[in-house]
């Protein structure tokens, strides 16, 4: 509504030929003498606008020329004779109808409300335009009472102004009565008493009430180690409280992070998965009884370097290959680094690092090396070395380390050896027969009370020269089922559990099954592959990459030398099946299908890089530009593994090789994918659809860093990844 303050007037109806015997309208009585005579013109005095000027009412009420008023003094009369009549002789209306005519001030609302009072009468305005309203009363004649106009917003809840005068009425049966703008007193309501009355404070914005809605505050975002994002503002006057909102992906609905954080803080720090939170937005409200009010700016992560927690060995040299392998505990809270090139000649946990007695002419190799690991735990929210892990038999050129995994709760790792050299079999067997080269072996430790100790030694159970065992390791959850993969183990036979005596095949691969009861390991289940096409025979690598589900009763397993394929095995009734052959749809000569690979915690999901593979499209057509290598999402239904997705990249400047390493959320909805050895692409699976939410680190940005060997954790939401800062001697494994 919008409306000009004017002049207000009262004119009552009359005949034209009063209007012409007298100068006009009037807001004061005139008592001159004459046949004519205009008796009693009330004068109302009104209150203060909210300009301060002061508007007089006219209050003035005529009767025909013959006819005497109720209002004239007793004794006179309103014609020209100087007889009295008497009233109770006087004929007219019992009743006259009053047309109101008001314009308010202006003030835009959609629950304005105008309310008159008078006697008992209680009557609300109508609106017609603009600020116009008009109300129509009956009233009884030559009537006096205290007139009250009310101009309200909410529906009656805030006086904005109002109009308090005595108002009487005439003896006619209709009267107009007009109220202007000016003539409404603004400056009496004040419901807060700040000295600011309601109409100017809803004219500014805020509320006249009393309490307003907080003021927006200013926030800054940093990032400090341990994936920790910490938002920062400035305290708002009004805000009893403050809350926190993210936005994930910055495009989908913020959602609530925060407690309800009193007045006095001005800091929130917010623990979150890096990679997941490349693009996510940040808004700080401040809240009142009132409402809560947006921090003026969304805020972004920008670099995520500040915000990497960066592990690193308290002793590395230069060539350990410190990050060659990564193990991560279920809840993020326990991992494991190896690095199968240092060569220092110490033993069991915590021994000397410093004492290189093993080092030799050929420390340059990659066949150079003892091997180490190396435990982290983040303890009271602080990342430390827990221990230093060695063999027990710690040789030169064994690569202890050379595959590492852990159990769920990380009180059990499992490290390979696959160049120990030992012809011991079994468990806990003579270590110091250096015998059988590159036979390898496996270590398990296990952590009680923050303290590492040596568990088993464990050997195959037909060790032989270049069986390279050990060179990939899966525990279960509970850490009480080890699997070790012996890819170029030479028995042809294809049988579960069958002759293991016939070495005469080269490279065919093994995996060989333990279970652990009461600290105790022992030898469950010898698994070979069975043969399936002519390939097969003497290029198999079965155990080359191996993953075992939480309950350890199914096993993925991937093989090398073209064979293309990927093993399911199965314990059913306690017995270990060959229950799946997964081949790539796209086979190709030298594709790497199966080379590497990982299994959900519930052996539904699994996931395989083919980094050989030149992508194509479902018409059997090159993707052209896309760079070589995919990976593939496969997903078991109704017993049946079904391809669920297949991952392929564009052109990238830098490089090849997309898939050249793997890893899947235990909870087989988080995947990264390896790209040249320094890219990760991270996707998620949301409904059975995969999407990509970040590459690393081209979306951080982090300038200069390259990343390899990524790592989840149970729920995705930790990622441990070897790197480090190019041109630099900065590198470890980074956590996001």
């Amino acid at each position: 509504m919008r409306s000009i303050a004017s002049s207000h007037f009262r004119c009552p109806t009359a005949l034209l030929v009063t209007a012409l015997l007298f100068s006009g309208c009037s807001g004061s009585s005139d008592s001159g003498s004459g046949a004519n005579e205009l008796a009693d013109v009330s004068t109302n005095e009104p209150t203060t606008g909210s300009t301060g000027d002061t508007n007089e009412l006219s209050d003035s009420s005529t009767s025909d020329t013959n006819e005497p008023t109720d209002n004239s003094p007793e004794g006179t009369t309103s014609n020209s004779t100087d007889e009295t009549t008497d009233p109770s002789n006087a004929s007219g209306p019992e009743t006259t109808r009053v047309t109101f005519n008001i314009t308010v001030p202006v003030y835009v609302s959609n629950a304005l409300q105008v309310r008159l009072t008078w006697g008992d009468k209680d009557i609300n305005a109508s609106w017609v335009e603009d600020e116009t309203w008009v109300a129509e009363v009956d009233f009884p004649v030559n009537v006096n009472n205290p007139l009250v106009v009310m101009f309200n917003d909410s529906n009656g809840a805030v006086a904005l102004g109002s109009v308090e005068t005595d108002f009487k009425t005439g003896l006619q049966a209709m009267e107009n009565y007009a109220i202007a703008a000016n003539d409404f007193n603004t400056a009496k309501w004040d419901d807060d008493g700040d000295g600011y009355n309601n109409l100017n404070e809803l004219l500014a914005g805020t509320n006249p009430q009393g309490l307003d809605a907080p003021v927006a505050v200013s926030a800054t975002l940093t990032l400090v180690p341990d994936k920790t994002i910490r938002i920062n503002w400035q305290a708002s006057p009004r805000a009893d409280f403050y809350r926190v909102f993210e936005s994930p992906d910055g495009l989908s609905a913020s959602t609530l992070v925060s407690i309800d954080l009193d007045a006095s803080t001005v800091q929130f720090d917010h623990s979150v998965p890096l990679h997941k939170r490349t693009n996510a937005k940040y808004i700080v409200q401040a809240c009142n009884a009132i409402g809560c009010t947006d921090s003026t700016e969304p805020l972004a992560l920008g670099a995520l370097d500040n915000g990497l927690t960066l592990l690193q060995a308290n002793h590395t040299e230069i060539g350990d290959s410190f990050g060659s392998d990564i193990a991560i505990s279920d809840d993020g809270q326990t991992v494991v680094v190896s690095a199968p090139r240092e060569d220092s000649a110490a033993t069991g946990v915590n021994g000397d690092p410093f004492d290189n007695s093993l080092s030799d002419a050929i420390s340059s190799s990659y066949l150079a090396g003892t091997g180490a690991a190396y435990v982290f735990a983040r303890i009271n929210g602080q990342w430390q070395q827990q221990a230093y892990l060695k063999a027990s038999n710690t040789g030169r050129s064994d690569h202890f380390g050379t595959a590492l995994s852990i159990s769920a709760d990380g009180n059990t790792i499992a490290v390979g050896a696959y160049g120990e050299s030992s012809s011991a079999t079994g468990i806990d067997g003579n270590q110091s027969d250096d015998s059988a080269i590159r036979a390898g072996a496996v270590y398990v430790y296990v952590r009680n009370n923050g303290v590492w100790t040596q568990q088993a030694y464990v050997k195959a159970s037909n060790t032989q020269t270049d069986n390279y065992f050990g060179r990939a390791v899966s525990l279960s959850a509970d850490g009480n089922t080890l699997a070790v993969g012996a890819h170029d183990e030479k028995n042809e036979s294809t049988e579960i559990n069958g002759d293991q005596t016939q070495g005469t095949r080269l490279n065919t691969g093994a995996i060989y099954m333990y279970s652990r009861q009461n600290s105790l390991w022992t030898q469950q289940a010898y698994l070979k592959a069975k043969r399936e096409g002519s390939d097969f025979c003497c290029f198999g690598g079965l155990g080359r990459v191996l993953s075992l589900s939480a309950d350890g009763k199914t096993l993925a397993a991937g093989m090398q030398y073209r064979t293309e394929r990927a093993i399911v095995f199965t314990q059913i009734d306690g017995n270990w099946q060959q229950t799946a052959t997964i081949e790539s749809p796209n086979r190709q000569l030298d594709g790497d299908f199966g080379e590497k690979l990982e299994l959900s915690a519930d052996g539904k999901t699994l996931a395989i890089t083919a980094v050989g593979e030149v992508p194509f499209d479902a018409e059997r057509n090159r993707i052209d530009g896309a760079e070589e290598g995919v990976a593939y999402v496969y997903a078991l239904v109704d017993g049946a593994w079904q391809e669920q997705s297949y991952f392929y990249i564009d052109e990238h400047p830098n490089g090849r090789r997309f898939g050249l390493d793997v890893s899947l959320s235990g909870d087989g909805d988080t995947l990264v994918v390896s790209f040249n050895g320094n890219r990760l692409y991270v996707y998620t699976r949301a409904d059975a659809t995969w999407s990509l939410i970040a590459t690393l680190p081209d979306t951080s940005p982090i300038p200069a860093l390259t990343l390899y060997r990524p790592r989840l954790n149970g729920n995705g939401d930790t990622l441990a990844t070897s790197g480090g800062y190019a041109g630099t001697d900065v590198h470890g494994v980074f956590l996001f």
